[in-house]
């Protein structure tokens, strides 16, 4: 807001002319526009003329010229030398399938790997990988889908009135799978969305 009204000004009905370039009336805009953050007029100069030395800062630096003074601090010009690292990105890519995430951060860390399991994550992320629990889902016999056929075509026959009074007296219960054993054995799946891995890791059963 600061570096708008710096660079643009402003003409504002309640709160008055801000001119480009005046750290003045920058100061007075922002304590009359936002009091609770600005109690006092010197709080609000010394914002201004923080936000002004970046501002000139970034100005005189010809390799690093961007609108947003505070652009920086969302990361877009941070180094990456671990997730940009090419032999770093194939080892995750060649191995997230046939292990762990905590698994293969251990193993990169015992060859020599500096990486922490958030980078590996976030790494995987990129090239695409999901964690995906497996999926069950019956398989229907002939004569089951035939079944389920007749069943909807008898609801379609039905008026309104009759199908909302027939749907009214099922009775709905969620279904789940609970593995007695420990948590699910979750995969990674390399897929565009999370619907896609989910259906790379379906597992059927009669």
């Amino acid at each position: 807001m600061i570096s708008s009204l710096w660079h643009n000004g402003a003409n504002h009905p309640e709160f008055g002319v801000v001119e480009v370039n005046n750290k003045q009336q920058i100061a007075r805009f922002l304590r009359a526009a936002r009091p609770s953050r600005f109690p006092t007029y010197t709080a609000a100069y010394m914002a201004v003329h923080r936000v002004v030395l970046r501002i000139n800062q970034y100005m005189q630096d010809d390799d690093f010229l961007i609108m947003d003074p505070f652009r920086d601090r969302r990361g877009e010009n941070r180094p990456r030398p671990k997730a940009d690292n090419m032999v770093i990105r194939k080892f995750i890519d060649d191995n997230m399938s046939k292990t762990t995430l905590s698994q293969l951060t251990r193993t990169m860390r015992s060859r020599g790997f500096n990486i922490d399991r958030t980078t590996v994550k976030r790494i995987s992320r990129e090239l695409g990988w999901r964690p995906v629990a497996p999926w069950y889902t019956d398989v229907l016999t002939p004569a089951q889908k035939y079944k389920r056929l007749l069943f909807c075509r008898q609801l379609l026959r039905l008026s309104e009135e009759e199908f909302l009074r027939t749907i009214m007296g099922w009775v709905f219960s969620d279904e789940k799978w609970w593995d007695i054993t420990g948590p699910s054995p979750v995969k990674y799946r390399k897929a565009k969305t999370k619907k896609l891995a989910m259906m790379q890791n379906q597992v059927c059963h009669a």
